[in-house]
Order: C-alpha cells, then sequence, then structure tokens
C-alpha cells in the first residue's frame, strides 16, 4: 500500500528532527552518576598458589567485550577511569536497538519512534556522557592511557551511529525509492554530530599514540594506533557523499576530514 508522499515527507522531517535533539541535546544529565555506573562491570578474586599463598588479585569483567584491540597491558592495570570507560562502553553497546513496528502506517512510526527507538538512543548518548565524564580524568596521564580511552569513545560515537543508522525501517518508506533516499539522508544529517564526536576522538587516539614515536613502548601500542586511524578514515569513506551528488567544494572539504583524522 502507498501512503501521500506530502504527509510521509512531513513525519519524516519531524521524527528526525526529533532524533537530532535526541543526539546532540541529551548529555550531561548523567555525570554525577558516572563513578557509580563505572564500578558495576568487573568483580575482583584472588588466586592462590598450591602452597596457599595469595596472588595478585584478578579483575572479571562481566561485560560483554566490544572488537577493540587488546592493550599492550593488563586491562585491569589500565587507570580506573580508562577502565570504566570501557566498562561503560561495553554495558552500552550490549543495549541492541528496538525492533521495528509491524504496522507499516504513519502513526505506528511516530510511536515506535517516541516510544522506542528514541529512548534506545537517548540512553546510548547517556551512556557516552558518562563515558565522556570519566575521560576527564585523565589529563595527564600516559598516552597510552589517553589513546586507549579516545579509541572506546571513538569506536562508541561509530557504533551507536551505524546501529541507528542501520535499524530496520519501516516497510511504508523501505518500499518507496523516493521516500527512502529522503529518509536516508535526513538520517545520515541526524546523526552527523555522533559522527563528528567519533572522528575527533579518533584523532585525539591518534595524537595520543604518535606521543609514543620513537619510543620503547612504541611498537606495543601499534596496533592501537592502526585501529583508530583505519575507523577515522572508513567514517570518512561512509558519511560522504559521493562526488557526483555534492557540489565541487564538498569534496576538497571531505578530503580535509580525513587528512585530519590520519594525523
Amino acid at each position: 500500500m502507498r501512503y501521500p508522499r506530502a504527509p510521509m515527507r512531513l513525519a519524516i522531517s519531524l521524527l528526525l528532527t526529533s532524533l537530532c535533539l535526541a543526539v546532540i541535546g541529551c548529555g550531561g544529565s548523567s555525570r554525577g552518576d558516572a563513578t557509580q555506573e563505572g564500578a558495576t562491570g568487573s568483580t575482583s578474586t584472588n588466586d592462590t598458589t598450591s602452597g596457599g599463598e595469595s596472588t595478585a588479585p584478578r579483575t572479571l569483567y562481566t561485560t560483554t567485550p566490544v572488537p577493540v584491540p587488546q592493550p599492550a597491558v593488563p586491562r585491569d592495570r589500565l587507570a580506573q577511569p580508562t577502565q570504566d570507560i570501557w566498562i561503560e562502553v561495553e554495558r552500552a553497546i550490549a543495549e541492541r536497538p528496538p525492533e521495528p513496528p509491524h504496522a507499516a502506517d504513519e502513526n505506528a512510526l511516530t510511536a515506535w519512534y517516541g516510544d522506542a527507538f528514541a529512548p534506545w538512543l537517548r540512553g546510548r548518548v547517556d551512556a557516552g556522557t558518562r563515558a565522556e565524564a570519566h575521560a576527564n580524568d585523565l589529563e595527564g596521564a600516559p598516552p597510552w592511557e589517553r589513546g586507549v580511552a579516545a579509541g572506546l569513545l571513538g569506536y562508541f560515537h561509530e557504533q551507536t551511529a551505524a546501529e541507528a543508522r542501520g535499524a530496520p525501517i519501516p516497510a511504508s518508506i523501505a518500499d518507496d525509492p523516493e521516500l527512502l533516499a529522503i529518509y536516508s539522508q535526513s538520517l545520515d544529517g541526524a546523526l552527523m554530530p555522533l559522527v563528528r564526536r567519533a572522528l575527533e576522538a579518533y584523532r585525539f587516539c591518534l595524537a595520543a599514540f604518535d606521543e609514543l614515536a620513537g619510543a620503547s613502548e612504541g611498537p606495543a601500542w601499534q596496533e592501537w594506533r592502526d585501529f583508530c586511524e583505519d575507523r577515522g578514515e572508513e567514517l570518512v569513506r561512509v558519511y560522504t557523499r559521493p562526488e557526483a551528488d555534492a557540489p565541487s567544494s564538498s569534496a576538497s572539504s571531505a578530503g580535509a576530514t580525513q587528512q585530519g583524522a590520519a594525523q
């Protein structure tokens, strides 16, 4: 069944405007809970030797791992703010986007965005705010601490944007090429604040690990540096419009963005 394009265009515009406001407008309310939230994703245990002597305590993480490189030092030996960021990211990424509505009409779409999708996205944005609050405690920390923290934040923002972008699309939009194009372009625009935060985090990650150039610790952290460089370049590729669809100035601007992400 086809729905009138004009009302659906208006619905898409209103819904994605609300989505944009959710992305850029709901951080900051959870900063006071950052320490408490970050302390619940792990537990410590002591091993004993065959003679009954206690060894150093090990941290058992209860969150689901995310696909980032392993650190060059044991994760539980990283600074506490870095560990808290890692836990916050793992906990948030485990919360998957909601399933789309069964009905494909305009009212069902509006209700789904308001009652399911937007709350999920707000929860992700709040988790990012808590994680970034922990990063503020790493000022003056060694480069690898700041690099790992920034890389985790970059992955978090990138994944949140990707999951929002890849959420199932109601049939009333997916079956109509014109509405689908409007939806896709509007959604990418609404998600650009997250994409910019991801790119900024990956740039910080690269800058931190570049401080180790020539140092003995440098090779051990090369995988993390490569991870941040590769993810930043992929972000630019995914969210840059093809040259044929954009003004000539956009192509040079995208090139400058990519160059900045690789530095």
